[in-house]
């Protein structure tokens, strides 16, 4: 029974998280998009901006397109994961962020969420800001985080 009881407990944590070499991966990668994002680095940021959701703004024309890479006001920072979602080697990884020129002008530290996604098992990720995973028109990938 006890040894049932191991093999359970182990399934259930590998189940919940990310293996060390998706999360390293996951780490390098938020860190690259954070600095492009960061230092306005328009190139860098629509590289790891999800193809479908390059793909939905370039339909809309050029201006819609460019609006996505605008300066953001702030510095995003302190990324911590929230859900995170698997199916096959499809992952979801909400990240919530800090804004640091929200912290400033608000005391409450009101966390905003981007997504990474993976759908080669966490080796490569592609980035997905909250606007666009939660609008269903916003490309035709399968939301797993509800």
């Amino acid at each position: 029974m006890r040894k049932l009881f191991y093999i359970f407990l182990l399934a259930f944590l590998s189940a919940c998280g990310l293996n060390s070499s998706q999360e390293k991966s996951l780490n390098i990668a938020v860190a690259k998009y954070l600095m492009a994002v960061n230092s306005d680095l328009k190139l860098s940021r629509a590289a790891a901006t999800h193809p479908e959701v390059l793909k939905y703004y370039k339909s809309r024309g050029h201006i819609a397109f460019k609006e996505i890479f605008e300066k953001e006001t702030g510095i995003w920072q302190d990324a911590v994961i929230g859900k995170m979602e698997q199916e096959g080697r499809t992952i979801h990884v909400e990240l919530k962020l800090l804004n640091s020129e929200e912290m400033e002008n608000n005391k409450l530290h009101k966390r905003f969420s981007i997504f990474a996604i993976s759908s080669d098992n966490g080796n490569s990720w592609f980035f997905v800001e909250e606007k666009d995973y939660n609008s269903k028109s916003c490309g035709t990938f399968k939301r797993l985080i509800k």
